[in-house]
C-alpha cells in the first residue's frame, strides 16, 4: 500500500524523470562540426581538453562516449550542447 509520502517520492521522480536529458545521437558529428568551425584539429581539441588524441578520434567516430565531466569540458570549449531531451 503506498501512503502519501510515497506517492509524493513518486511524483519527485517523475519530475526527475522528465527533466533528464541524454547524449544526442549525433554528438561524435556534433564535436567534429564545431571543432572544425573553431578552426581546430584533433590534437589542439584533445590537449585542451587534457586528453589523448585517439580518445578523442573514438569519441568523434562515437565509438565510445565522453563521461560527463568531459562532456562538460567539451561543450564549454567548443560552445554547442550535446544533450537532447529525454522523453
Amino acid at each position: 500500500m503506498i501512503d502519501e509520502r510515497d506517492y509524493t517520492q513518486i511524483q519527485d521522480d517523475d519530475d526527475f524523470f522528465e527533466q533528464m536529458q541524454e547524449l544526442a545521437w549525433d554528438f561524435g558529428e556534433q564535436i567534429k562540426t564545431a571543432r572544425k568551425s573553431h578552426d581546430m584539429d584533433e590534437e589542439v581539441l584533445a590537449k585542451k581538453l587534457n586528453i589523448k588524441q585517439s580518445y578523442l578520434k573514438r569519441i568523434e567516430n562515437q565509438y565510445t562516449q565522453p563521461d560527463i565531466q568531459l562532456q562538460k569540458q567539451i561543450e564549454h570549449v567548443l560552445q554547442i550542447d550535446l544533450t537532447e531531451e529525454y522523453e
